[in-house]
């Protein structure tokens, strides 16, 4: 059993791509961020970009009162110029303040932009919402 916390993938289609977001609670101060993106044979992939390098932008934010969200720079998928900037099965880390408590409902919205469109108004938007279940 790890001792983090995993929140259920969740599955978006857009076009031809499904993206998929998953979060890990890694203690009651930290989560992490990943995506991932499944294409279809033959995909045909802007100039210059793989499966590898589609995500351009990641904006993870929280509506549950009182919390703050922050990228955290000293753990990230990144390419390490831009803490948002997102590479495939890698992770972006945001530490969490003040610390979220067992049995505390949180909400998180992600919009993820990839290469293709690369303008954050055509970002896919995910929102998850779970209750803390284990975090330490």
């Amino acid at each position: 059993m790890p001792n983090y916390q995993v929140i259920s993938p969740t599955k978006i289609k857009k076009g031809e791509v499904t993206f998929e977001v998953s979060v890990q609670l890694l203690t009651c101060t930290e989560l992490q961020f990943e995506v991932t993106g499944t294409f279809p044979s033959g995909y045909s992939f802007p100039s210059g970009e793989t499966d590898a390098s589609i995500f351009k932008e990641v904006n993870v934010t929280t509506s549950s009162l009182g919390i703050s969200l922050k990228p955290d720079s000293s753990f990230s998928g990144g390419d390490g110029a831009n803490t948002n900037d997102i590479r495939r099965g890698q992770g972006l880390a945001y530490s969490i303040d003040p610390p979220l408590h067992i049995g505390q409902q949180f909400h998180l919205t992600a919009l993820v932009a990839f290469s293709e469109t690369f303008d954050i108004s055509q970002a896919v938007p995910f929102d998850l919402e779970f209750t803390v279940q284990q975090c330490q």
